[in-house]
């Protein structure tokens, strides 16, 4: 174990979707997030909708849907969806963990070490630590 394992501050370091992530690594939130929504509220949502509208209807609507966060799915993708269901506000590794494992009905793969493991390692969904985003803009 090295010496940021043994040190819990992890723990409460604060991530979300970070939408800047995505023009610095030249993606698209939208093409990412445009399926996310259910049907009904795709067709209401215009092309290349702001990312605040896509959260807005997924968390308003869709993330009320049964199944929208399973076991079956990968868990980055429960990640990403439960950031778009709770309008990406900033949650700390603990809660993640417990609120993913309440919506997939699972502990199995939702544990604050294996998220953190992921996260840290993700180059797809945009997601950072707070904190790693304010450093970024500041420097």
């Amino acid at each position: 174990m090295n010496s940021e394992e043994t040190n819990n501050e992890w723990l409460h370091e604060r991530w979300h979707i970070d939408l800047d992530w995505y023009k610095a690594n030249g993606c698209s939130f939208f093409i990412l997030a445009q399926n996310y929504p259910c049907p009904r509220c795709r067709k209401r949502l215009k092309k290349e909708a702001k990312a605040e509208d896509v959260m807005k209807v997924v968390s308003t609507c869709c993330s009320k849907k049964e199944n929208f966060i399973t076991a079956g799915m990968p868990v980055m993708s429960s990640v990403f969806r439960y950031f778009l269901a709770n309008g990406n506000q900033p949650v700390a590794l603990e809660t993640l963990s417990k609120e993913l494992s309440e919506w997939r009905g699972t502990i199995a793969g939702t544990s604050p070490e294996v998220l953190r493991r992921l996260l840290v390692n993700d180059r797809y969904y945009g997601i950072t630590t707070v904190a790693e985003n304010v450093a970024e803009k500041a420097g």
